[in-house]
């Protein structure tokens, strides 16, 4: 059945349906023989045997017979008679394009002969037809009723409320007011703005039977099969005399309570297995009356249309999705019922608008939902297990979207007694059957947390004190610690992946930790010593342990599996712990400083100790024999790596302390003792990516004055002069070298200018940098490079490794500070000569060229004002020059990123040029457009793909705002009404260009490079007013106009219409008359995708 909708959506794709030129192909046969032969020619169409010159001959006759003026009755009479899929799907099709196009221009008895056989023909077959068919014919139907009802189809809406109280046609009437709602709620763009609101005031007008009818059907069903489920609300919690009663005592430390608000809102006896099991054709009901339902929620106001008894009934379904495989037989189809009913609660919860009269109707759908809560969390985990993921994930967003859009709405209502609540999703937060669900879990109680802490900022809320919640959050805590700990939730962890990473270089069991660490942190923001105190109890309990390491590794005694596995279990609770513990630190510095700083400076001397005990130790890189040991190696490496990252998020903290001694002359000492502590550890083995960026962070954010004069780091100097750094990965390589530049020239903290030492850091820097660039300095012999071309070869990867560490060290510095910058630039100035002469060398070797280019990119960007504008003039000329049409065409010839990358760096260095407001800059700018316009556009223009053009439209549009005096030399400011004189305009064949270049961009498909264009055009006109422009107006307005217009009509961009229809505003009102009067009517004249009626109105 999916093959033969699939071919007949492949024919509808391929039949070209015109309202003109009537021929008529079968005017002399009988009707029957003319759906006979249809039914031949559709066969054969869809044949494999049929070549694609005979189907596109057949698709000519086909179209030439849709274009018969009496076709549709024809089509009428096939539909009836036929028992031809294709034949059906070819003829409802045809009625289709009649329907839509052509209806308002039928008369009136054609339009009910239509109408009547549609819906007569659905009536007496819909029960043996395809159900693809049958919705096909349901939405002809609602498209008629979309042109004439309720004027000219009355009994449209009565009709389909009619067939759903006849049980053998309720399907069908379901159908029919699910395509009703879809069609008429948010109608095509093919109805006016009257029509399209006409209907939804119609629809709302009937929502109340709609609703009715649609109760009707589901309670009919529940009454046959005999579900007994209360159709009544629970009764009110303030007749509830009972003492609160605390919650199973399945979580450590859970501190919430629940009262029998949330007891069963049932008035019958439960089920339990003695649910009758459903029929095909009752579950059938249910599923379209609850899909036809959260369509309907999806977009009708809240209001007491939709009644208690309504809402009953929803969730005597919803209760169906709480059963388990092993309690009911047929728990597939009730689970997929109750995610259809949680489905249209959740339409209802997604409205945050509540009128004051549903609110109660609002507290009913709580407490009835958090009954259902409570039956979930009543059982163990299994039971969840058993449930439907699918009904889970929608339950758990219910939950998200009442904390979310209502918490502070029935917060302090007396009916609604939050803390159950919250007990109850505490409850159900740690039991869900998957790592997914627990993780939406989190969401919502990092929502909860939100709200809790926007409580706490107001002073004036009775509710910001955390006194009300401070049990039930730090149950919260315990539990959050327990599940990232393998003492406590061994089984999970060991499931989760830790070796591969994912997009975002993370392993499954980091991403797990993180989001426990995403709700926990928050909550630390509210109580911070108090989790202070849990996470230090629970690290020193795992440090003692690790500390007593040398024991187990020298017995082998206690080589065995379950002492390895605890072993295994404290070092990876160790690594968690210190994750934990260095993402609080944001908390510690700041404002925090002194009133943390005991507490801070425990816990960093802490971590500092480990580092050294683990650097004295070394079990990480130890030679193990037991094979249980040498399992436990990447653990070790694992506590290694976590203790010198946990200290990297310590040095914010660091540069504090170190500012405030020097300030105070306090603990001047015993700051210079921890720095010097931690960059002993991290200096004594740089060998791993992690050790390098906590040097980096010492070095660049605390920077105190006395490190250079520490041996470890004066070694480490003389280690990366002589080599040492390229024995590391590329990254962590320039990462170091980066760090160690930095440090020689970033000002020191606290200290003034005077006391800098500018004179002798500028000759360690120039001297660090010869002692790195030395084998690139031995190239400056450029006729050796230039005459040999073995040697050329040869010095090729000195080249490649000398541009990349330059590219690093200077865009190190594009942030820092005019000092810095010319330190660097003293540094460098002889290397980029060298780099530029080197450009005609490896201009034919596109992996030198591109690191080249991108040095060139970095220097401008971040050392043009240091380098002067000759230097900088002369060096963009070299490029202008070198870089030729023809040089340009040989590289993106290439079709590959490289070639790409090399034309876009160029591109981004010229627009740096362009944005240059010196007078030495703009005389470049006539050889920039030719660069642009003649060499550029015209290879990149015609190819599909982004790659460069969103660069080169980023480098005319700067053309433009830049230097928009370099074609309207002395710009005129008029007052309103005055008639504007024709604006002098220099260089006026590069400014059409240039727009021109604009326009033919909205004529490709990428929606990316069309949204850069059409802001760019905004911006051009608000700060220079570009629509209103003399030539802009008489060559260009109407051009513009008439392809953003065909883009809003064939909705080719519809994710910017908002922003195309702004842009057509903009321009249109420069003459509103003109283009009302004269371009609208030469527009639509032009339109064929627009029918007569439309264009009328």
């Amino acid at each position: 059945m999916r093959n033969i909708f699939n071919c007949c959506r492949l024919l509808l794709k391929q039949i070209t349906i015109s309202i003109k030129g009537y021929t008529r192909i079968m005017a002399d046969e009988s009707a029957q023989e003319n759906l006979r032969a249809l039914e031949r020619l559709m066969n054969e169409f869809f044949s494999p045997a049929t070549s694609n010159d005979r189907k596109r001959k057949i698709e000519e006759l086909l179209n030439n017979f849709s274009q018969q003026k009496d076709s549709w009755q024809y089509c009428l009479l096939f539909i009836q008679q036929t028992t031809n899929e294709y034949v059906t799907m070819y003829a409802l099709s045809v009625l289709e394009t009649i329907i839509n196009k052509q209806w308002h221009g039928m008369p009136t008895e054609s339009k009910k002969v239509v109408r009547e056989s549609i819906v007569n023909h659905l009536v007496k077959s819909h029960s043996r037809l395809p159900a693809f068919i049958v919705n096909k014919m349901a939405k002809l139907n609602v498209d008629i009723a979309r042109h004439d009802w309720p004027h000219f189809y009355h009994d449209f809406l009565t009709n389909v409320l009619q067939l759903m109280q006849q049980p053998e046609l309720a399907g069908l009437g379901l159908v029919l007011l699910q395509t009703t709602s879809e069609e008429m709620a948010q109608p095509r763009e093919d109805l006016s703005i009257s029509r399209k609101e006409e209907l939804k005031g119609l629809l709302l007008e009937s929502m109340p039977k709609i609703l009715s009818s649609l109760c009707s059907v589901l309670d009919g069903i529940l009454e046959k099969h005999r579900l007994l489920l209360s159709t009544t609300p629970p009764p009110s919690p303030t007749r509830h005399t009972g003492s609160l009663i605390s919650t199973p005592n399945q979580h450590t430390g859970a501190s919430f309570h629940t009262t029998n608000i949330f007891q069963s809102p049932i008035n019958k006896p439960e089920a339990g297995n003695s649910l009758m099991p459903f029929d095909k054709s009752s579950h059938m009901l249910c599923t379209q009356a609850l899909t036809c339902l959260g369509h309907l929620f999806s977009w009708i106001p809240l209001s007491t249309m939709i009644t208690s008894n309504l809402l009953n009934t929803i969730f005597s379904f919803a209760a169906f999705g709480c059963e388990s495989h092993h309690t009911v037989s047929t728990s597939s189809q009730g689970q997929s019922l109750g995610m259809l009913a949680m489905c249209c609660i959740n339409e209802l919860l997604n409205k945050n608008c509540v009128p004051a009269d549903f609110e109660s109707y609002l507290l009913q759908l709580f407490q009835q939902t958090f009954y259902l809560l409570k039956k979930l969390t009543k059982g163990t985990k299994k039971n969840l297990e058993n449930l439907d993921s699918s009904f889970l994930d929608k339950f758990t967003e219910f939950i998200q979207l009442f904390v979310n859009n209502h918490l502070r709405r029935f917060e302090s209502n007396p009916n609604f007694p939050v803390l159950e609540f919250l007990s109850l999703l505490f409850e159900y937060t740690f039991k869900p059957s998957s790592t997914d669900e627990f993780f939406a879990c989190l969401n919502i109680w990092q929502i909860f947390i939100d709200y809790i802490k926007s409580q706490t900022r107001d002073r004036t809320s009775k509710y910001s004190s955390m006194e009300k919640y401070f049990d039930g959050i730090m149950a919260l805590v315990r539990e959050l610690l327990n599940k990232v700990q393998f003492k406590h939730n061994a089984e999970q962890l060991e499931e989760l992946d830790s070796e591969s990473l994912d997009d975002d270089g993370m392993t499954e069991m980091q991403i797990f930790i993180s989001h426990c660490n995403d709700t926990l942190i928050p909550i630390a923001e509210l109580v911070l010593n108090d989790v202070i105190q849990l996470v230090d109890q629970l690290f020193n309990e795992n440090l003692q342990l690790y500390l007593n390491l040398e024991v187990f590794l020298n017995d082998p005694r206690q080589h065995t599996p379950q002492v390895a596995s605890k072993v295994h279990h404290c070092l990876k609770d160790l690594c968690a712990l210190m994750q934990t513990s260095a993402r609080m630190v944001e908390y510690f510095s700041g404002s925090a400083f002194e009133d943390k700083f005991a507490q801070t400076e425990r816990s960093i001397k802490r971590v500092a100790e480990l580092a050294i005990y683990n650097e004295k130790m070394k079990f990480y890189s130890r030679h193990y024999t037991s094979e249980m040991v040498k399992k436990l190696v990447p653990d070790l490496i694992d506590v290694y790596a976590h203790t010198l990252a946990t200290l990297k998020a310590y040095t914010p903290w660091i540069a504090q302390y170190y500012i405030e001694s020097y300030h105070k002359e306090k603990g001047r000492d015993q700051c210079a003792s921890l720095v010097t502590t931690i960059i002993n550890c991290a200096a004594s083995t740089v060998d791993h990516t992690w050790t390098v960026q906590l040097i980096h962070s010492i070095l660049v954010t605390v920077r105190p004055v006395y490190l250079y004069d520490v041996p470890s780091v004066q070694q480490l100097y003389s280690k990366v002069t002589q080599g040492y750094a390229s024995s590391l990965p590329s990254k962590t390589s320039n990462m170091l070298l980066s760090c160690l530049s930095s440090y020689l020239i970033l000002r020191w903290p606290a200290l003034p200018d005077s006391e800098q030492k500018w004179e002798m850091r500028t000759a360690n820097h120039s001297a660090y940098i010869s002692s790195l660039q030395s084998q690139f300095l031995q190239l400056k012999d450029l006729s050796s490079l230039t005459s040999n071309s073995s040697t050329a070869f040869q010095a090729k990867e000195v080249v490649l490794k000398a541009l990349p560490s330059l590219h690093e060290l200077i865009m190190s510095v594009n942030e820092e500070p005019k000092k810095t910058k010319d330190i660097m630039y003293n540094s460098t100035k002889e290397y980029i000569q060298l780099s530029l002469q080197l450009f005609s060398v490896y201009i034919s070797q596109p992996d030198v060229l591109e690191k080249i280019v991108e040095f060139f990119l970095v220097l401008i960007r971040s050392l043009r004002v240091q380098m002067g504008v000759t230097v900088t003039q002369q060096t963009i000329q070299t490029f202008i020059d070198l870089f030729t049409k023809e040089r340009i065409m040989e590289i993106l010839n290439q079709e590959n990123q490289t070639a790409y990358r090399i034309i876009e760096s160029f591109l981004k260095m010229l627009e740096l040029i362009v944005q240059e407001q010196a007078a030495a800059f703009k005389a470049l700018l006539p050889n920039i457009i030719s660069i642009c316009m003649e060499h550029v556009y015209p290879l990149v223009a015609p190819k599909p793909s982004p790659e460069i053009k969103m660069t080169l439209y980023e480098v005319l549009f700067e053309i433009l705002d830049k230097n928009w005096k370099f074609f309207y030399k002395s710009p005129v400011i008029y007052s309103f009404g005055d008639v504007k004189p024709s604006e002098p305009l220099s260089h006026q064949p590069e400014f059409i260009a240039i727009l021109h270049a604009f326009g033919q961009s909205f004529l490709q498909s990428d929606i990316s490079v069309f949204r850069h264009n059409l802001e760019a055009l905004e911006k051009l006109h608000k700060k220079w007013k570009l629509y209103q422009k003399t030539i802009f107006v008489e060559t260009m307005m109407s051009q513009f106009l008439n392809v953003l217009l065909q883009v809003l009509v064939v909705r080719s961009h519809d994710l910017l219409q908002e922003d195309i229809v702004n842009a057509v505003y903009n321009m249109a009102s420069v003459d509103f008359a003109l283009f009302y009067n004269k371009f609208i009517p030469a527009f639509l004249q032009e339109v064929n995708t627009i029918d007569y009626h439309r264009k009328k109105h």
